[in-house]
């Protein structure tokens, strides 16, 4: 069943029309992944509780915002850690972490290697 706030979400997230069926639609996370932006922000824009903000999400999407948000920035990284020589506080500032030690963890757990491994493991 669609809900009549789901498509406001869409429009505040990335000023796109919402889907024909109403859901999420996730390249408008795509689109964002680098800038913060909270659940609480897009549920109280869409006049909803953040809570069936974040059901609805993981009911379409198999996943969490946050766990998306995170894969994103991650496949970004590595990207970028393959095609460019910058550092990875550069790198991981530039995929929307606040801190080196939060993209390290995260990339660590979501890759099972350090940034520095990865794009040593890339490089030669």
């Amino acid at each position: 069943m669609a809900r009549w706030w789901l498509p406001q979400i869409v429009t505040f997230i990335d000023d796109m029309p919402h889907t024909a069926t109403g859901k999420i639609n996730k390249m408008a996370l795509r689109d964002r992944f680098q800038r913060s932006i909270s659940l609480v922000e897009v549920a109280e824009f869409a006049g909803v509780h953040p809570v069936s903000l974040a059901r609805a999400f993981r009911r379409t999407h198999h996943c969490t915002v946050g766990d998306y948000v995170r894969k994103l920035r991650v496949e970004f990284a590595c990207q970028k850690l393959t095609g460019s020589r910058a550092s990875l506080v550069d790198i991981g500032l530039s995929a929307g972490f606040s801190e080196q030690s939060h993209f390290s963890r995260t990339f660590k757990r979501l890759t099972g290697l350090t940034p520095s491994q990865y794009r040593s493991s890339r490089q030669g």
